[in-house]
Parts: structure tokens; C-alpha cells; sequence
């Protein structure tokens, strides 16, 4: 069974890459393994109940969530609180991760993802595959929204 990792930093979503994930895992009969980041360690004790946030971005992550485990899907919630190299290298050996789905982050921007550089180190030190997602542009999105 294949087993798809999500990594996301708390305070931002990385809404098309978990979307590509849970549809993959549908068609591939996966796992969904969500990993969020914690930006400050005193946020982290409130981590475990995201709903208490009243977050948007914790309440959009929680019916995405809902949303893919009605459909049949398998996803899994988890924190971390550390380096983020080190922490995605150290979770995904752990359980086994053959499927890294992330959102490039453009170069020279403060648009949500990865950089490249990480994501290259991280498949140097695991054997876990990456596939990379090209965010839609924000100004396509509302569009569609306005009209």
C-alpha cells in the first residue's frame, strides 16, 4: 500500500497538494499521512486541538480531512515542532513514506511551499519519491470566485 505525505506550515495550507494527495490515494487505494509544522514551540501545546484555534486555516485542514476520509481514504493527522528538514526526513522513515506530495514554492517569492533545495535534500537522505505541484495562481482562484 502505497503511504502519501502532506507536510504544511500551521499558519499556511498547502491546499493543492493535499487535494492531489487525497485524490491519488483514492484512485491508488493509499494512505494520507498530514504533517503540519508549528511555527512558535508555545503554539504546540494547543496543536493537538486544532479545532480550538477557531482557525480558518485549521478548519479548512479539518474538513479537508473529513471530506477525503468519507470518500474512502485513510488520512492521518500529525505535529511537529522542530527543523523541518530534519523532522520530515526522521517522519518519514518512520513510517514508511514511498510518496511525498509538496507545492513548489517560486523562486524569489513569499507565495506557500517548499523550496526546492529542501526537498532535494530530503530525497537524497530517504528513499521516498516527490512528486511536485504547481500552485494555482491566486489570481485565476478569484476569478473564478467573482464571476
Amino acid at each position: 500500500m502505497e503511504r502519501i505525505l502532506v507536510s504544511m506550515v500551521g499558519v499556511q495550507g498547502e491546499w493543492d497538494a493535499l487535494s492531489r494527495a487525497l485524490l491519488l490515494a483514492k484512485r491508488m487505494n493509499a494512505r494520507v499521512f498530514v504533517l503540519v509544522f508549528e511555527i512558535a514551540p508555545e503554539m504546540a501545546e494547543l496543536a493537538v486541538r486544532p479545532a480550538a484555534f477557531g482557525n480558518p486555516v485549521w478548519e479548512r485542514l479539518q474538513l479537508m480531512i473529513e471530506k477525503g476520509r468519507a470518500d474512502g481514504v485513510p488520512v492521518g493527522f500529525f505535529v511537529a515542532v522542530g527543523d523541518h528538514e530534519t523532522e520530515m526526513v526522521r517522519f518519514i522513515k518512520q513510517h514508511k513514506i514511498t510518496l511525498l506530495v509538496a507545492e513548489r514554492c517560486p523562486k524569489g517569492s513569499e507565495r506557500r511551499g517548499w523550496p526546492l533545495e529542501l526537498l532535494y535534500r530530503i530525497r537524497r537522505r530517504t528513499s521516498c519519491r516527490i512528486e511536485l505541484i504547481q500552485p494555482r495562481r491566486e489570481d485565476r482562484t478569484q476569478q473564478g470566485r467573482d464571476n
